[in-house]
């Protein structure tokens, strides 16, 4: 993942250099993201889940430009990046409502939602914890950006198939919070 975010760092190093120049702060593109959570999260809740899915995807770009705008400025920071996960926290608790509220009328896929939110953010909260404790535990396949390019995609195909593919979202975030689990207990016994 890391080779990754590098790749994509150098891609976008031509945008990176004019935010700088127009006086743009990571600050700015993290509650940028914040506020343009809500758009995905708005047509969520009229049931147009490919234009959700569309919006989603992009507006999650700007998580990774506020990072790698705060490396190229050298200002990263201690409460940037704190600041970062909490706007993450609420991004995704705004998109998991709006769906949970689209499915109001129907409970199994209700709890599904509920069941997806509920450890999409167990999965970031055992890492935050263990970093709380000086560990590091990032085991498992659904990272917040997979969980973002999951969601966004099975949006794209469509609202009748969304919580039969959330199904699976749901078993891959369980087995990743499972895995950080047992990856803490490994490293802290010791």
């Amino acid at each position: 993942m890391k080779n990754l975010k590098v790749i994509f760092e150098v891609k976008i190093f031509p945008i990176l250099k004019i935010l700088d120049k127009i006086g743009v702060k990571p600050f700015h593109l993290t509650i940028l993201g914040l506020s343009l959570s809500f758009i995905p999260a708005l047509f969520y809740i009229k049931g147009e889940f490919f234009l959700a899915g569309i919006f989603l995807l992009l507006f999650s770009l700007l998580d990774t430009f506020d990072g790698a705008l705060a490396r190229f400025q050298k200002s990263e920071s201690d409460f940037g990046a704190f600041l970062d996960s909490v706007t993450d926290r609420i991004q995704e608790a705004t998109i998991f409502l709006s769906l949970i509220y689209f499915y109001r009328k129907e409970i199994n896929f209700m709890l599904i939602m509920f069941f997806s939110f509920l450890f999409s953010f167990l999965i970031s909260y055992t890492r935050a914890r263990a970093e709380g404790l000086n560990y590091k535990v990032r085991k498992g396949p659904m990272e917040r950006e997979e969980r973002i390019v999951f969601l966004g995609i099975s949006s794209m195909i469509g609202e009748n198939f969304f919580p039969y593919l959330l199904i699976l979202f749901l078993i891959l975030s369980i087995l990743t919070f499972l895995r950080r689990i047992d990856e803490a207990y490994k490293i802290m016994k010791k």
